[in-house]
């Protein structure tokens, strides 16, 4: 397209242009566009009038980041800039706009609605002649398509999703729903809450309007209830449940079925606080409630449609519920409603674009055997209708052809209101892809729960107590028993006792469900329905099988029978509400194909960082140290594999394995003749009243800390007391070795007591000599003391509770099965050394804190100087060990900052061993390589945060982001190992 040259100096300004073609694309080029996620994305941002939008890179697929908008014709209009916001952020497009004019560039924060005052949010406004501030200049661009700029200290605070427009929404609802039911006492929450959702449903439909602006929906409905205007009228003078009949009559499907005694109720109803809602939306003026007046923030012609879903399920699943939050029963139940961009996340990856040559969609079968309120079937449909327009060179599929598309798509779940809530989010799908006119004078909607949503129990089968009641799940059921589906994908609940109702074996294979884990029954029983070949992607909580030792049979079956393609482990989310809404649990997602595996290929094992991109969902950012690759065999046998790459991988692996050949702690102790013991367990339903119990103190767990033991703090235990576990009395004597089932914030808390006997609770564990032989427990004290560095490393990187379900708690297998040091020296290398201070240091301390890790800092100062030198001299180490050469080494000749130190280029060169150099420490230019400029490194990072470029001359360039994860010495030796087997592919 022709670009202005006030537009073109615009894009220069803040380096688009040197993306043109590679992160910049302009939507009048749309469909020249040769990546298809690229085209269609330009596509839908045509509907926002955008002029071209910069992309990112999500996990091998583009993401649309920045909306830009061409105004260089055009005089500032803010009233125009707050319109494109309103429709933007409503319908979460992207986070960001930049709009340029003849003379300044405006930014807006499109992750805010606007201001009270209908004004836009603004991040920037830019000069375009003069010097810009630092983080908006000619860097711009790298920093958001590399994801640096959402790390800048100035940007960290700014963007929060809880200003979504979901989230918004939820709020608006809730504060409508407190003031009808406080208008009207007795009257069914659950219906007041089904009319404020149906209301929002008529505004969607209310809104849309056809490409002359006119709204069908408003000539067709609302004009013949008394010359309403809109809907709001309808509602204002008693014509509501008319509406909705007429709406019910003409749509079918049940959108807005309601039966008589409801319909009776609703004129019975005060609705004043639903019509001063709806009308502060169109006249904030005659609104006096700041929360109601949020609706004005909203265009909702714009709002997703799996939006729209969520709000169903959030506050009409869950039977007679009377809570407005459905929180606490979802964790009770394990029930975690999928968040759209993780859903979206995979059905990218199990139905990818570029499939759509390969695919038959007539024949194409999708099922979903936990739907909930139908997010993956929604997207799934959305899937098939672009695969459709792409084989039929991007025309929009007319009524039938969409209806024949719905027809692929099958769900199933236990609960009623869910099925009717996935039947009405396809039809709100189906809608989506219509013109008004279409809805209005053409649609007629099938009833899905009929055939292909269905109320049942997916294991039906498999209940222990058959009852009369499950007759008409049964029938439903049968509908799909003989199916074979080519993709299987969903969220299935999590809660652990659920399998009670049911037999707890994974009946194919005749094995015990690991801990009664219901989704992995799902898991294992879906594989049933996958036609051979197809592909099956379901959502388990990852402590149950990856993180779980005792899974061992099961993994053994799963991963030796079916072609597992990949883990994506969302693990390190799954606290702050980084991933679920309203909920912490630790999740992954496994994909496998039903068929049998080659053991030949690894398994892909990718784990999501919880950063501040992730955690505000603009989003899914992974760099090239998240991947690893798991080998079958390890992947049953290896019980810690999938934890070690949690902790980082790499040369944590052999680290690992290396300290497995030494005897375990408990096998010590065996060897000096000690014994072990938790402490005592109380409980109303135990029988044991030991008299010693009475006659010493107790430790409460308050008086043990990582310093040592408060021995002031020794308490009696009342006479009453009973005791349903109690150990022998000689492991509360001294002398003794007391062990804190803690991880401790810097070492192992073991300590020698040789002052008192006491007794104690079961998180500590006693070790006691059979001989008496206080020479040996001192020994183990100091031991424990000496090596409390690589016994916290060991932990970290094998318990199956440390990191996953809880921060610091361990278990006493986790002490016992210690790999027991009895020469230090000997045993770790220096390099061996800094892996167990990284892991102690950061790697935990990120999986923990997420986005407020010390480890996402940015490297300034002397700091930055430490840590690069270090990095460089243990990068060096590796391949000077590996050349061998005593003649010429690696060494660090260049160290710059690029992009206003947000990246990090290091320079090595192979040169003469005797020759001394002294770092060049730069910024915004290289010196050293003359032939690699800062855009080539730039179009290098397209794709990946991480560029190593190897220069004829025995150059290696190193250029990451700037944080300390990036700079760590097992980076380097990540690094290190990376380059040599480039070099070697290089050689052949």
């Amino acid at each position: 397209m022709q670009l202005s040259q006030t537009f073109k100096d615009g894009l220069n300004s803040l380096g688009f242009n040197q993306e043109n073609n590679h992160c910049l694309f302009f939507t009048d080029d749309y469909k020249q566009t040769e990546d298809l996620s690229v085209k269609l994305q330009l596509e839908k941002a045509i509907k926002f009038e955008a002029s071209a939008v910069f992309f990112r890179n999500e996990i091998n697929k583009f993401k649309a980041q920045i909306y830009i908008y061409d105004f260089t014709q055009s005089d500032s209009d803010e009233s125009h800039l707050s319109n494109i916001q309103k429709m933007v952020w409503s319908n979460g497009a992207v986070p960001i706009v930049c709009i340029f004019y003849k003379t300044e560039i405006k930014i807006l924060d499109c992750t805010q609605h606007i201001q009270d005052d209908n004004k836009p949010v603004y991040l920037a406004s830019l000069n375009n002649i003069a010097k810009a501030h630092q983080l908006y200049n000619a860097n711009f661009a790298v920093k958001i398509k590399t994801g640096t700029f959402w790390e800048e200290s100035s940007v960290k605070n700014k963007f929060k999703f809880n200003a979504s427009s979901y989230d918004i929404l939820i709020r608006w609802i809730r504060e409508i729903a407190k003031q009808i039911a406080f208008s009207n006492s007795n009257a069914d929450e659950r219906i007041i809450k089904k009319i404020i959702i149906q209301s929002i449903m008529i505004k969607y439909l209310e809104e849309r309007k056809d490409p002359d602006g006119n709204s069908s929906f408003n000539q067709k409905y609302f004009q013949k209830y008394g010359s309403c205007q809109e809907f709001v009228d309808v509602l204002s003078n008693g014509n509501f449940v008319a509406l909705l009949d007429d709406l019910q009559h003409d749509l079918n499907g049940n959108l807005f079925e309601w039966n008589s005694e409801e319909k009776n109720l609703i004129p019975t109803l005060n609705l004043n606080g639903l019509v001063e809602a709806l009308k502060a939306y169109k006249r904030p003026e005659e609104s006096h409630n700041q929360i109601l007046e949020l609706i004005r923030y909203y265009e909702f012609s714009y709002i997703p449609v799996e939006l729209i879903s969520r709000i169903y399920e959030e506050f009409l699943a869950g039977g007679d519920d009377t809570l407005f939050s459905q929180k606490e029963k979802k964790q009770k139940d394990g029930i975690f409603y999928t968040p759209s961009h993780l859903a979206q996340l995979l059905v990218d990856e199990i139905m990818p674009l570029h499939q759509y040559g390969s695919i038959d969609i007539k024949s194409f079968t999708i099922l979903d055997p936990a739907c909930g309120s139908g997010i993956f079937l929604v997207l799934a449909f959305k899937r098939l209708v672009q695969w459709w327009r792409l084989q039929n060179d991007l025309k929009q599929p007319n009524i039938q052809t969409l209806k024949t598309i719905l027809e692929c798509l099958y769900g199933v779940d236990k609960e009623y209101q869910a099925t009717k809530l996935a039947a009405f989010s396809l039809c709100l799908a189906l809608c989506d892809e219509l013109s008004p006119k279409q809805i209005i004078n053409e649609l007629k909607f099938s009833d899905l729960t009929e055939n292909q949503i269905l109320h049942s129990d997916f294991f039906i089968e498999h209940l222990l107590v058959k009852e009369d009641k499950d007759s008409e799940q049964r029938a439903d059921f049968k509908k799909i028993s003989n199916k074979k589906f080519s993709r299987i994908i969903g969220n299935p609940p999590f809660d652990r006792g659920a399998l009670n109702l049911y037999n707890k074996k994974w009946e194919k294979e005749n094995i015990d469900v690991p801990q009664g884990q219901i989704a992995l029954k799902f898991l294992s029983e879906a594989l049933e329905f996958l036609e051979p070949g197809g592909l099956q992607c379901l959502i388990i909580k990852s402590s149950s099988l990856l993180y779980n030792t005792s899974s061992t049979e099961f993994k053994d079956r799963l991963f030796s029978n079916y072609n597992v393609l990949q883990v994506l482990d969302f693990t390190p989310l799954g606290r702050n509400n980084s991933l679920w809404d309203g909920a912490d649990v630790a999740s992954a997602a496994i994909f496998l194909r039903n068929e049998k595996p080659d053991f030949s290929k690894n398994i892909l094992h990718l784990i999501f960082r919880r950063t501040k991109a992730v955690k505000e969902r603009i989003v899914f950012e992974v760099d090239e140290y998240d991947f690893h690759f798991v080998n079958r065999n390890d992947a049953v046998n290896n019980h810690f594999i999938w934890k070690i790459n949690l902790l980082g991988g790499g040369r944590i692996a052999s680290l690992i394995a290396k300290s497995q050949v030494l005897d375990d702690f408990e096998d010590y102790l065996k060897s000096e003749d000690c014994v072990s013991m938790e402490g005592y367990q109380k409980g109303s339903h135990g029988k044991m009243q030991p008299s010693y119990m009475y006659e010493l103190e107790t430790l409460p767990t308050s008086a043990i800390t990582a310093r040592g033991i408060d021995y002031r703090q020794l308490e009696s235990i009342p006479n009453n007391t009973i005791f349903s576990k109690v150990p022998q009395r000689l492991f509360f004597e001294s002398p003794n070795v007391i062990l804190w089932e803690n991880m401790g914030t810097e070492k192992l808390p073991v300590f020698l007591n040789t002052q008192k006997s006491f007794s104690f609770k079961d998180k500590l564990i006693s070790v006691k000599s059979e001989t008496n032989n206080l020479k040996v427990l001192r020994s183990i004290a100091n031991n424990f003391e000496k090596n409390s560095d690589f016994y916290r490393f060991f932990i970290f990187c094998t318990s199956s509770q440390v990191l996953i379900n809880l921060n610091s708690a361990i278990l006493k297998k986790d002490y016992m099965t210690l790999p027991y040091v009895e020469d230090r020296k000997e045993f770790f290398s220096h390099i061996d050394l800094n892996i167990i201070d990284d892991v102690n240091t950061y790697y935990q301390d990120f999986l923990r804190h997420g986005e407020r890790s010390v480890i996402l800092d940015k490297l300034e100062g002397n700091e930055l100087k430490n840590t690069i030198e270090l990095y460089g001299i243990e990068y060096c180490k590796l391949l000077n060990n590996i050349q061998n050469n005593r003649k010429q080494t690696f060494k660090v000749y260049e160290v710059c900052e690029l992009y206003d130190s947000s990246y990090i280029c290091v320079v090595f060169k192979y040169s003469s061993a005797s020759s001394k150099n002294e770092i060049n420490w730069k910024k915004d230019g290289l010196q050293e390589i003359e032939s690699l400029s800062n855009f080539q490194i730039s179009s290098r990072l397209n794709s990946q945060r991480i560029v190593r470029y190897y220069h004829s001359d025995n150059t290696i360039v190193i250029v990451k982001p700037n944080q300390k994860r990036y700079w760590l010495s097992h980076k380097a030796y990540r690094d290190a190992d990376k380059t040599l087997i480039d070099l070697v592919k290089n050689i052949n």
